[in-house]
């Protein structure tokens, strides 16, 4: 009997926890690369409002948007950019969401 079991945590249950690391791992690197980046934050300082525009995918327009700051933590669900909307709504976008969207210099 232990040999199965020796079996199921050395076959099974090891790799995934190696996946599941593996792969936290990667997305907080493309997340620190992306904190480093900030390409509208003139400043270089995370913690000061900057404004940029993003293309809205529904309407085709762009929309534009105060950047508050830039977070970067360990843990997946406190890193991420906080925004504000033209119309004072406001969100937290992951930092991969972000780098994804497409975004321009305000008044182009």
């Amino acid at each position: 009997m232990q040999g199965i079991d020796n079996f199921v945590i050395g076959a099974v249950v090891l790799p995934v926890l190696i996946g599941l690391f593996k792969t936290e791992l990667g997305n907080l690197l493309k997340a620190w690369r992306i904190y480093r980046a900030r390409p509208f934050d003139k400043d270089r300082d995370p913690l000061t409002a900057d404004k940029c525009q993003v293309l809205c995918g529904a309407t085709g327009d762009w929309k534009d948007i105060t950047i508050l700051k830039y977070q970067m933590s360990l843990s997946a669900g406190k890193r991420g950019v906080f925004i504000q909307h033209a119309d004072g709504g406001k969100e937290k976008v992951s930092l991969l969401e972000w780098a994804s969207m497409r975004k321009r210099e305000k008044g182009e």
